[in-house]
């Protein structure tokens, strides 16, 4: 791997045969660590579905793995209802496990304004 200010070049090399291959250059702005963590973004909805629509404003809480995808999510309502959803139910009548891939490095991304939060936090709602 070459790291260079504004680039980062990965190169492999073949096991079987030895030749050296570029694997891409990639932005180093772009590069994201590997490895579970949690995030959450306030003030989302109103939602459009019944009767979540009337239950306000929500906090969504993501815990995403090492594929960049959510793997577990909260949905915590203003009048403090709660949804939540995992790969065993990943979708009901009120919603749906997000599916976009998370992005680490944009504060801004499908749901608005998102950070990074302790995964205690996480488990604590």
């Amino acid at each position: 791997m070459a790291v260079r200010p504004r680039r980062v070049t990965i190169l492999v090399d073949d096991p079987v045969t030895g030749e050296r291959s570029l694997i891409r250059p990639v932005a180093a702005d772009r590069l994201q660590p590997v490895g579970g963590y949690a995030r959450k973004a306030q003030r989302q909805g109103p939602e459009i579905v019944e009767p979540a629509s009337r239950w306000g404003l929500l906090t969504l809480y993501l815990e995403i793995g090492d594929h960049l995808c959510a793997v577990r999510q909260v949905n915590r309502f203003a009048n403090g209802n709660l949804l939540s959803y995992d790969p065993k139910h990943w979708v009901d009548q009120f919603g749906m496990l997000a599916d976009a891939q998370i992005n680490r490095n944009r504060k801004t991304g499908p749901w608005g304004q998102s950070e990074d939060i302790h995964a205690a936090e996480f488990e604590e709602v």
